[in-house]
C-alpha cells in the first residue's frame, strides 16, 4: 500500500507544481490532482495498519511496545519534518506531514498500552468524529475559538477547526485514520480465512455506500475541502478511497503477485520518496512549466518512475551500509555531517533551502533505516 500512497502523493504535488492554478482544480487533470489529495489519508492509515499487523516487535510487559523505540522513531520523524519545512522554503518549523506521522505513532502506541486495544481504538475513533462534526460546529457557533489566546488555538487544533497557523493536519478527524488502520490490522492479522473473505465483501459494500453518499453530496453542491479543516463529504469519500486502495492491494498480492512485488516499497524507500519527489519537482519545474493538461499525466508518470527508482536506490544503499551503523559514532557523525553540509549549502547555494532540506531528510532516512537510537546508544531492535 505504500507504493499506492506514493503514487497519490506524486500525482497531487505534480499537478499543483506544474499546472496552472485553474488547470489544477478543473477538468480531468484537476480530477487526478484531487484524487492525489488522499495521499496523507493513505500514509496515516498505513502507519496504524503496520502497527496492527506487526509481529515480533520489541515489547515490554503484557506485549505492549516499549517506550524508547517509539520515542526514537518519533524524534526522527520530527527531525525530518523540520528539514521538510526547510525544503519547502521556510526557515520556521511547521507541524507538517512527518510530524503528524509521529503523532500517529504516539496515538497508536498509547492505545497499545491498554488491555482492550481494539475497544479503546474504536472509542477514540468515535470521540474524534464527534469532536470534529458535533463539537466543532458548536464551538464555532458559540465563539469558543474566536479569540487569539493559546487555549483557543489548542481547542481549534483538537477539534479540527480552521485558523490554526503552522499546522497542516489537525487532531480531529485526521487521527481517525491511523487508529482505523490499527483496528483493521490487528483484526486481520488474527482472523481466519473465511472471516477475511466476509470482510472483503463488507469492504466492497462500504465502498459502494460511501461512493453513493459522495456522489449525492457532490450533486447537492457539498464542499470536499480538506485543507485547514476537513468537510464531511471529504471524510466520507476518503472511506471509499481507503476501501478501494485496500482491496486493490489485496488483489495485487493474490492475483498479480509479480506486479505486487514490483510495486512493494519498504518503509525506508517510502520515507525517501518524500524528499526525493520534492527535489525532482524543484529541478524539473523550470523545464516543464508551463504545463498543459495533456502533458500533465505523462510528466507525472515520468516523475513517479524517477522517484520510485531513486527511493529504491536509497533503500538499497541504506541496507548495504547497515553494518557500519553498528559503530555508535557513525550515526551521530552522519547526522553532524548532514547538519554541516546543510549549513554550508544554506550560506552558498541559490536554492539552499531545497537542497539542504532534502539532504537533511535523507540523513534522517539513513538513521531511520538503521534504526539508530538518538536517545541512547546503538540501534534499536524492533
Amino acid at each position: 500500500m505504500r507504493a499506492l500512497a506514493v503514487i497519490f502523493m506524486v500525482i497531487n504535488h505534480a499537478g499543483f507544481k506544474l499546472l496552472s492554478p485553474n488547470d489544477a482544480v478543473q477538468g480531468w487533470a484537476g480530477a487526478w490532482v484531487f484524487l492525489g489529495s488522499f495521499a496523507p489519508v493513505l500514509f496515516f492509515f498505513i502507519t496504524g495498519l503496520g502497527a496492527g499487523l506487526a509481529k515480533g516487535a520489541s515489547t515490554g510487559q503484557g506485549g505492549a511496545p516499549e517506550f524508547w523505540p517509539m520515542a526514537n522513531k518519533v524524534l526522527l520523524l520530527f527531525l525530518a519534518d523540520a528539514f521538510l519545512s526547510l525544503q519547502g522554503g521556510s526557515l520556521r518549523w511547521q507541524f507538517d506531514f512527518f510530524a503528524f506521522i509521529g503523532m500517529c505513532v504516539v496515538a497508536v502506541w498509547l492505545v497499545q498500552q491498554t488491555h482492550r486495544r481494539l475497544i479503546v481504538a474504536l472509542i477514540a475513533i468515535a470521540a474524534l468524529l464527534a469532536m470534529r462534526y458535533v463539537l466543532a460546529p458548536l464551538a464555532y457557533k458559540f465563539g469558543w475559538t474566536s479569540t487569539d489566546s493559546i487555549s483557543a488555538k489548542i481547542l481549534a487544533w483538537c477539534l479540527g477547526m480552521p485558523g490554526v497557523d503552522g499546522f497542516s493536519y489537525l487532531i480531529a478527524p485526521w487521527l481517525v485514520y491511523p487508529l482505523a488502520g490499527f483496528v483493521l490490522g490487528s483484526w486481520y492479522g488474527k482472523a481466519p480465512r473465511f472471516a477475511r473473505k466476509r470482510a472483503e465483501m463488507t469492504a466492497l459494500l462500504a465502498v459502494a455506500i460511501a461512493l453513493s453518499a459522495s456522489a449525492a453530496a457532490y450533486l447537492m453542491g457539498a464542499s470536499f475541502l480538506r485543507w485547514s479543516t476537513m468537510s464531511v463529504a471529504f471524510f466520507v469519500l476518503s472511506v471509499a478511497v481507503l476501501g478501494l486502495t485496500c482491496l486493490t492491494a489485496f488483489f495485487l498480492v493474490r492475483r498479480l503477485p509479480r506486479m505486487g512485488n514490483l510495486l512493494s516499497m519498504s518503509g525506508v524507500s517510502a520515507f525517501a520518496a518524500v524528499p526525493v519527489h520534492y527535489a525532482l519537482l524543484e529541478i524539473l519545474k523550470p523545464v516543464l512549466t508551463p504545463m498543459t493538461p495533456h502533458g500533465y499525466l505523462p510528466a507525472a508518470i515520468g516523475l513517479l518512475t524517477l522517484t520510485l527508482l531513486i527511493a529504491h536506490g536509497v533503500d538499497l544503499a541504506v541496507r548495504s551500509c547497515r553494518g557500519a551503523a553498528d559503530v555508535p559514532l557513525v550515526g551521530s557523525g552522519l547526522l553532524a555531517l548532514g547538519v554541516i553540509a546543510a549549513t554550508i549549502v544554506l550560506l552558498r547555494a541559490p536554492h539552499y533551502h531545497a537542497i539542504a532540506g532534502c539532504l537533511g531528510q535523507l540523513v534522517v532516512v539513513a538513521l531511520f533505516g538503521w534504526r539508530y537510537r538518538l536517545l541512547g546508544a546503538g540501534r534499536v531492535a524492533h
